[in-house]
């Protein structure tokens, strides 16, 4: 048996001013694959880091977690 390499489409979406964040419109889908719910959904977490995610600045907006694959430079 040999291993695979498979690849995930994963959308990174930005605030209208062009910021990073993991979900632009939850009512459409425009939400990061891996961003997950805990506490009935009341706080985000980012599914891949197994971390909560915060909201920018009174903003509304959720602010990627450093080490996040989808918006690391590599």
């Amino acid at each position: 048996m040999t291993d695979e390499v498979k690849m995930i489409p994963v959308i990174a979406y930005r605030t209208p001013d062009g910021t990073p964040t993991c979900a632009r419109d939850f009512s459409r889908g425009d939400v990061c694959r891996f961003l997950t719910t805990r506490n009935l959904g009341l706080i985000e977490c980012c599914g891949y880091l197994v971390l909560d995610v915060e909201r920018e600045n009174c903003d509304g907006w959720l602010e990627p977690l450093p080490g996040c694959p989808v918006w690391s430079a590599t």
